[in-house]
């Protein structure tokens, strides 16, 4: 009988939605990372970055783009 066995790694960061709402995020999911654009009324205004993930998903963001990058760098050491 063959045994396979699956390792997977997965990595992870902590971010926040507006109202201080945890957000966890895996790295790997990441499409994008989008900054808010200062014009217009189409996000909550403490989101200051939109994540997109690949399966399509937006998710705004009270971290800057600039953080959000350094913790994806810092997970994946």
């Amino acid at each position: 009988m063959l045994l396979a066995i699956l390792l997977v790694e997965a990595h992870f960061i902590l971010v926040h939605a507006p109202g201080g709402v945890d957000v966890s995020l895996n790295v790997e999911e990441i499409s994008s990372i989008r900054k808010i654009a200062d014009i217009g009324e189409h996000h909550h205004k403490d989101v200051r970055c939109v994540v997109v993930m690949t399966n399509g998903r937006f998710i705004g963001v009270v971290e800057a783009c600039t953080d959000v990058i350094k913790l994806i760098a810092d997970v994946k050491k």
